[in-house]
């Protein structure tokens, strides 16, 4: 607000920045919430810590998270993603590669035999 620029919207990784010319931002969120209720949009969600201005975006039918719940379900969104992605991806190689479901002993002949055809190639040369 006062900032001589009109109200106007910018966007930011999805998320929709509005800069308010005319009133100040709580206002604008009042207003808001009422015209997209209006519209028919079933869910408006307000996150603000301001108990004043929950209780008016409230009473205009939005519903209320404080900024701190915000952050607490980001986080936690956050961690149930890292978990899943955990769970689907091995934590290493080991185990994977052929080489660590073999005996030594078969490791061992595989090895000698690669050294034996890289000495017969290099003679061969």
């Amino acid at each position: 607000m006062m900032s001589g620029l009109p109200t106007h919207k910018e966007n930011f990784t999805g998320v929709d920045i509005i800069f308010t010319g005319e009133s100040c931002a709580d206002a604008w969120i009042e207003k808001e919430v009422v015209a997209l209720k209006e519209d028919g949009c079933p869910k408006v969600w307000v996150v603000t810590s301001d108990h004043i201005h929950q209780h008016a975006a409230h009473g205009a039918g939005a519903f209320i998270w404080s900024c701190k719940a915000l952050v607490s379900e980001i986080k936690a969104s956050h961690e149930e993603v890292e978990r899943a992605l955990q769970e689907l991806r091995p934590t290493s190689f080991q185990g994977r590669l052929l080489k660590h479901n073999l005996d030594s002993e078969v490791v061992d002949a595989l090895k000698d035999l690669r050294n034996k055809l890289a000495e017969n190639e290099s003679k061969s040369r």
